[in-house]
C-alpha cells in the first residue's frame, strides 16, 4: 500500500515541545516545511473553511500530490486559510468528528493536528496507519474509540453524522455556526 506524504506548515504560536506536529515529524511520519509555499501545489488542503468534506474520493490526489495542513492556533485557523492563494490546493475540510486532546476534549472539531491527520488517514483507507499515528500519545486511541462510528460512515463517504451532530439538515450553515461559536468561545 502506498502511503500518502503528509506535509505541514508549522506556525510556531505554541510550545513546540508538546506540539504534536513536532513530535509526528520526529516520528517520520510527517514533513515539516518553512512556508506554505513549500506545501505541494495540487495538494490537499485540510481547510476548516472549506465547503467540501474529505472523502474517500480524494485518496488518488492524496497519494500522487499529497495531504497539506497547516499547523496554527483555531483562533486564527479561518482567517490564515483565507489568505491563501485559491488555485494552488485542493481544499477540503474534515467531517465533524469530536475532539479528545487534553486542552478540547468533548469539543466538537476543534481537532489538534495529530487527531486531523489520523481522521484524514482513516477517512482516505489508511486504518493501521492513523492508529500508529495516535499511539504517539497515552489519549491517541481513544480518539479512534470515541469517533469510530463518524469515522466508518464517513470512510465510506456517508456523510449524515454530520447532520445527526449538527441537529440540522444545512451542514455548511452549521459547520459556519459551529466555528462561529468556538472563536467566540462559546
Amino acid at each position: 500500500m502506498q502511503l500518502p506524504r503528509i506535509f505541514i506548515h508549522r506556525l510556531p504560536q505554541d510550545d513546540p515541545s508538546k506540539n504534536t506536529a513536532v513530535k509526528m515529524a520526529r516520528f517520520g511520519f510527517v514533513q515539516l516545511v518553512d512556508s506554505v509555499r513549500h506545501l505541494p501545489r495540487g495538494s490537499i488542503l485540510l481547510d476548516p473553511t472549506a465547503k467540501s468534506p474529505l472523502t474517500l474520493s480524494d485518496r488518488d490526489t492524496v497519494i500522487r500530490r499529497g495531504l497539506s495542513i497547516i499547523d496554527c492556533s483555531w483562533r486564527r485557523a479561518v482567517e490564515l486559510h483565507d489568505k491563501l492563494p485559491r488555485v494552488y490546493f485542493v481544499r477540503r475540510r474534515l467531517p465533524l468528528l469530536i475532539a479528545v486532546n487534553p486542552p478540547h476534549y468533548g469539543k466538537p472539531y476543534i481537532l489538534s493536528t495529530i487527531e486531523a491527520v489520523a481522521a484524514a488517514l482513516y477517512i482516505l483507507g489508511f486504518r493501521k496507519e492513523a492508529e500508529a499515528v495516535l499511539r504517539l500519545y497515552k489519549w491517541g486511541p481513544n480518539f479512534l474509540s470515541v469517533n469510530a462510528r463518524y469515522l466508518e460512515r464517513y470512510a465510506v463517504s456517508d456523510l449524515t453524522p454530520e447532520r445527526e451532530l449538527l441537529g440540522i439538515d444545512d451542514v455548511e450553515e452549521g459547520i459556519t455556526r459551529l466555528i462561529v461559536a468556538l472563536l467566540n468561545g462559546r
